[in-house]
């Protein structure tokens, strides 16, 4: 099930629709302006966590909800078009490495930095591969509904991981390393998982069907 068929999920688009949107609709035109600021905020993510992991948490939580509030407004005023979702899809793709650029940032100053830049760009890599596997899925007539991690989620660990960091500073060392693996282990699966379901959707789509009566 994916993250915005939850309830915890429909809850939140709910008090988005309701309270948020009527606050920030007249300062936004078009959704895709939105878009585009939330891409905007996510290139200075690294930049925030350079200065101060909470500034860092600020600016990649202001990301997420942009990324999160554009399609409802698209909805909201029946702005939805094909460019707007090509847009958006692939914006993410960009935001994606910036959060985890931030996170890379904070290894700097730490002694095993290429490990900590391998797995970084594990994750990066194995985020990207969620996306396009989907994607490419689409494109071959096939749907892909497995994986725990899909986009919303991710951004969502992403932001838990900051705010940890922010409230343990004493654990920073320890909340860094694990939250890199765990991140890690969790992208891995879903790829897996969704390697595996779209295998089983493209054998049950091109196997011959049942012998016609003659």
């Amino acid at each position: 099930m994916a993250l915005r068929e939850t309830l915890p999920a429909r809850l939140f688009y709910k008090v988005v629709e309701r309270h948020l949107l009527p606050r920030i609709a007249p300062f936004v035109r078009s959704p895709t302006h939105l878009t585009v600021a939330g891409a905007a905020i996510a290139v200075m993510v690294p930049f925030g966590f350079h200065l101060h992991p909470l500034a860092g948490s600020l600016l990649l939580t202001l990301s997420g909800l942009a990324d999160a509030v554009d399609g409802i407004l698209a909805r909201s005023r029946h702005m939805e078009t094909a460019w707007g979702a090509f847009l958006d899809s692939t914006l993410d793709r960009l935001s994606d490495q910036f959060y985890l650029a931030g996170f890379w940032v904070l290894f700097w100053p730490r002694a095993n930095l290429i490990a900590a830049s391998t797995a970084i760009f594990s994750a990066a890599l194995l985020s990207l591969l969620i996306s396009y596997t989907k994607a490419r899925a689409a494109a071959l007539g096939v749907h892909c509904r497995a994986g725990l991690m899909d986009r919303g989620l991710r951004t969502l660990a992403l932001i838990g991981w900051a705010l940890l960091l922010c409230l343990f500073p004493a654990r920073r060392e320890t909340i860094l390393w694990s939250g890199l693996l765990i991140f890690n282990i969790l992208v891995l699966m879903t790829f897996l998982q969704r390697l595996i379901e779209i295998r089983a959707n493209l054998q049950r789509v091109s196997s011959p069907g049942p012998l016609p009566d003659r």
